[in-house]
């Protein structure tokens, strides 16, 4: 940092500190940023070495990102902005490496003559470039290829990116091909999809795995995680006035296993007039209130299994209903050789 300082012509450090406080306090963004990874993502988009070692900040390497530097700040928060917009809020992005690659395609890539930042959040243009870049991003947290290795892994999908600038779109299927059989293998194995809908409300996956099975959220609105059945009703309190809870061993040990209650089957992205209109009533309820815009097909279930009384039944046909959806939303594979690498362990904190 220090080196970088000393080459910059003015002040660098008031430079990042402000470009942390705009990302930071803007509605549109809310993430906190860090100078280091202002100045690793900087030596990306100029098409230098990652690496935070003292050649990599000459007096040439910074006057390329002072030169640049406009350009490169506009890149930054509209890249930030694009990933709010793919409902990742600061609690769920739980690798800013992974973020490093978006800001990379968005400043090499032309489209009508000017940079791809410069036109990738209007809503009535790049629906399907958009679509493609939040796949990539929600398998790459998912996957959590950015644990180990992130200078070498950052280096090598550069390499694929800046190959691929002539393509339509994001290069996606080159880069999973590019890592295929290693421990950075995007593809998804039956294990591993299994795994994915045990995650539990808070944990820092769940938000990007909703939205990979729901892409038709609208990206202007804040949705928030919710439970279907409500969490409330799974209280030993409230079960215990249930006679086909009470009376029954089996159904007792899964209406209280909140394997079942807790986790992706019975969660939901709602807009915040649902949420707030949803809170504790009743999954069967709130769907019979037509402003809520919702029906159980919508959920993936049928009408029959709404009921509380019906909870096995629900939690067996959403569960494999967003497994098949989540198999249609990402490439697959028999089985994945190699571990992925250790995942962040950071957790969301929500609230119904």
């Amino acid at each position: 940092m220090s080196i970088a300082v000393a080459h910059w012509q003015g002040d660098f450090r008031r430079e990042l500190d402000e470009l942390t406080k705009n990302i930071y306090q803007n509605n549109e963004m809310g993430f906190y940023i860090e100078r280091d990874w202002f100045l690793k993502t900087s030596l990306m988009l100029i098409d230098s070495d990652v690496r935070f070692k003292v050649k990599n900040f000459t007096s040439e390497e910074v006057g390329k990102i002072q030169q640049q530097w406009s350009e490169i700040k506009s890149c930054i928060k509209e890249t930030f902005i694009l990933i709010r917009r793919f409902g990742i809020n600061p609690q769920s992005l739980i690798s800013k490496n992974a973020v490093i690659p978006v800001a990379y395609w968005l400043y090499k890539k032309q489209t009508s003559g000017h940079a791809l930042y410069t036109t990738i959040n209007l809503l009535n243009k790049n629906h399907n470039e958009r679509s493609v870049i939040s796949q990539w991003f929600y398998m790459v947290l998912l996957k959590g290829i950015f644990g180990s290795q992130a200078d070498a892994l950052l280096t090598s999908i550069r390499e694929v990116m800046k190959n691929s600038l002539s393509d339509i779109h994001f290069p996606l299927e080159k880069i999973i091909a590019r890592y295929k059989g290693s421990n950075k293998d995007l593809r998804f194995d039956d294990e591993y999809i299994e795994s994915l809908l045990n995650i539990r409300y808070g944990e820092g996956r769940c938000r990007a795995l909703l939205h990979l099975l729901f892409p038709e959220m609208n990206p202007t609105e804040v949705f928030h995680i919710d439970h279907l059945h409500p969490r409330n009703h799974f209280s030993k309190k409230y079960l215990e006035r249930l006679d086909y809870v009470a009376n029954s061993p089996e159904n007792l040990s899964f209406y209280e296993n909140p394997e079942h209650w807790d986790t992706i089957p019975n969660l939901h992205l709602l807009n915040h007039s649902q949420n707030i209109s949803k809170q504790d009533t009743s999954l069967k309820q709130w769907l019979s209130h037509s402003s809520n815009n919702y029906t159980p097909s919508m959920l993936l279930v049928s009408d029959d299994n709404i009921e509380f009384s019906r909870f096995p039944e629900f939690y067996n046909e959403r569960r494999n209903a967003l497994k098949q959806r989540l198999l249609n939303r990402v490439f697959l594979t028999t089985k994945i050789d190699s571990s992925p690498s250790t995942m962040d362990t950071d957790e969301e904190i929500l609230t119904d």
